[in-house]
């Protein structure tokens, strides 16, 4: 999946720029990049010239997309990179994390035990429907004062304070279901 970012990107912009007449100006591309970018080591809340690293072929892929889309710029496309960090939504399936957590408290019910990866880290959440919104209010503005920005609600939780979150929507309150954590699910760059 990783290598087929660049490959689709390049291949609108090629095809945008030969439906283009000469004359006229080339469109706003608004490119969806990944907040997954920054390196999780360094001074938080992150900006956008904060310091990013290439943990992961995803990540890579999303390097790859910004800079085509600087490429494309320099070509005359205006392009703008939109670095959404998590969100989720009515319709969101595992393995994302809150409705995988959801999911598993609904099952084993009330004083169950559920397995997890690291509850420890930390992620800034948003609902898709800002995220979606935000996009939106990007692509149509009249005018784009930055070619990157990031798009997030500002506070991180912790996969901890999540599932307390999800307990007391599920069973009134905290602490109703063990918690037992699964090697496999560990992350090396958590």
């Amino acid at each position: 999946y990783a290598y087929s970012n660049p490959a689709m990107l390049i291949n609108l912009f090629e095809t945008a720029a030969k439906q283009q007449p000469e004359k006229e100006k080339l469109p706003r591309f608004v490119v969806i990049s990944s907040g997954a970018l920054y390196d999780s080591v360094q001074v938080m809340p992150l900006k956008e010239d904060s310091r990013i690293a290439n943990g992961s072929p995803y990540v890579i892929s999303k390097i790859t997309n910004e800079q085509y889309s600087d490429y494309y710029r320099k070509k005359g496309f205006e392009t703008v990179v939109i670095r959404p960090f998590n969100h989720t939504g009515r319709g969101q399936q595992g393995p994302f994390l809150i409705p995988e957590l959801t999911e598993q408290v609904i099952a084993a019910g009330e004083h169950g035990t559920i397995t997890v990866g690291n509850l420890d880290t930390r992620r800034d959440y948003s609902d898709v429907r800002d995220v979606v919104r935000a996009y939106a209010d990007i692509a149509l503005a009249p005018t784009v004062g930055s070619p990157l920005f990031n798009i997030c609600s500002g506070k991180a939780y912790s996969g901890k304070e999540i599932l307390r979150l999800i307990e007391k929507a599920v069973f009134g309150g905290d602490g109703h279901v063990t918690v037992k954590v699964d090697p496999s699910r560990l992350r090396p760059n958590d």
